[in-house]
């Protein structure tokens, strides 16, 4: 039976730094805040390039109903106080160089393989890797996108940030070290509570196959499905832990129909007499 992942809180200073602004590294030249998408300039209190969004939109982001998001330089909607941008959008990838390329093989795998091409990740002089789309080769693209590419893409134009890691253990908020293959299946999505997430995977997946719908049996759970599960499902949704699963195997079975071939449509691992079901 496996249960993907469990209700358990976990820390989120796993890549605590001691940099600037809201934890974001100073350029010592040009003073300079960097935020992944763009530059900061703390004494200016703006970006110093406008807003975008993967999609083409004349106003990216903006709210008609807050005047302040129709400013494509402010920081927050000149809000410091109470809001957050954690870097004008990515998705980065940690660990080391075989890492990095790992995680991007596992997030590019729930995708057609006409898509994978428009996406490209990019390390910076400070050794930050993000997986960002190529805008000018989507623009040109001529057919029809996978859902998981459209998650994707959501994913990397959101003004959050999710950051994606490889490692066999965790600890939770008591200090304990848990298995991240073990005790949540393979991957487990972590909020820090500002709307950034953290997906932690397992160097090697889950312990074998998971129940299938009835009638199927069991069917195989690639390492591949448990990221697009995590990054797809649980950061898509909001809804991290157990209380996002039912809705997360919901976007994960999609990705298993799209699979070629297709992997089979993960069940619940039990289902009780007044109609709840765990996975």
């Amino acid at each position: 039976m496996k249960l993907r992942p469990e209700s358990t809180e976990v820390r989120t200073d796993l890549g605590a730094t001691e940099h600037h602004f809201t934890g974001k590294e100073r350029d010592s030249e040009s003073g300079l805040d960097y935020f992944g998408a763009r530059y900061y300039s703390s004494p200016m209190g703006r970006f110093m390039s406008p807003d975008w969004s993967a999609k083409i939109e004349p106003v990216p982001y903006a709210k008609l109903d807050n005047p302040q998001s129709l400013n494509l330089y402010s920081y927050v909607w000149n809000n410091p106080l109470s809001r957050n941008d954690p870097d004008g959008h990515e998705v980065d990838l940690s660990g080391t160089a075989k890492d990095k390329a790992e995680e991007q093989k596992r997030i590019l795998s729930n995708v057609k393989s006409s898509d994978r091409g428009l996406f490209t990740s990019s390390t910076d002089k400070n050794g930050k890797t993000t997986l960002t789309l190529n805008k000018d080769a989507a623009a040109g693209f001529d057919g029809k996108h996978s859902s998981a590419y459209n998650s994707l893409v959501g994913d990397i134009a959101s003004k959050n940030t999710v950051s994606v890691s490889i490692q066999a253990t965790l600890s939770d908020a008591s200090g304990n070290v848990r298995n991240v293959k073990s005790d949540f299946g393979g991957g487990v999505t972590i909020p820090d509570g500002k709307g950034n997430f953290f997906v932690v995977l397992s160097p090697d997946g889950h312990n074998g196959p998971v129940n299938g719908l009835p009638g199927q049996g069991s069917v195989p759970d690639p390492v591949g499905i448990i990221a697009g599960h995590e990054l797809f499902g649980h950061v898509r949704l909001g809804s991290p832990y157990a209380a996002g699963e039912a809705e997360a195997v919901g976007v994960e079975n999609q990705l298993r129909q799209e699979h070629q071939p297709p992997l089979g449509q993960r069940g619940p691992a039990a289902c009780y007499s007044d109609g709840n079901c765990v996975y």
